[in-house]
């Protein structure tokens, strides 16, 4: 079993099920529950830049996944603060393009939800013509497969 970025969040909770246990989520959310910042970085890191990590994991939903995750705790991206708030959105870019460039995909799509894991992050899919989410949004909840190897991301993003 690989423990790479979709392995992070409280096990079991889907999209806005924890805020129905208030103490939970507010934890999760002033950071002092977040399992990033208990660590002091995420799970499954294959590139670090000065605001952000940049995380994959071995099977993802879609070949060719990236997740580039706020290294200061913040649950919106409109709480990061000028020169962080840039950087924040060019990491995501530079890892889109790099991403791009590896596995020339169709279409890149981008996502940002945080509704169980209260720690900023933006999810990065290479889309295919033909892939099985075609028609319609992402679902998490579909079976893993496997992503590009870890290495060739590395490599792509140094």
């Amino acid at each position: 079993m690989s423990r790479g970025f979709s392995s992070e969040g409280p096990q079991g909770v889907l999209g806005g099920s924890i805020w129905d246990e208030p103490e939970r989520w507010a934890s999760a959310v002033d950071g002092s529950a977040c399992e990033i910042c208990v660590r002091g970085e995420p799970l499954g890191v294959v590139a670090e830049r000065p605001t952000t990590w940049i995380t994959s994991d071995t099977r993802t939903l879609s070949r060719g996944y990236l997740c580039v995750v706020a290294k200061r705790h913040v649950v919106e991206p409109f709480e990061l603060v000028g020169d962080e708030r840039a950087a924040f959105w060019e990491d995501v870019l530079v890892a889109a393009e790099r991403l791009a460039a590896l596995v020339r995909p169709v279409k890149v799509n981008y996502e940002i939800h945080g509704n169980s894991l209260a720690h900023l992050h933006a999810h990065v899919f290479a889309r295919y013509r033909g892939d099985r989410f075609v028609g319609g949004p992402i679902d998490h909840r579909l079976e893993l497969v496997e992503n590009v190897p870890l290495e060739d991301l590395r490599e792509a993003l140094a």
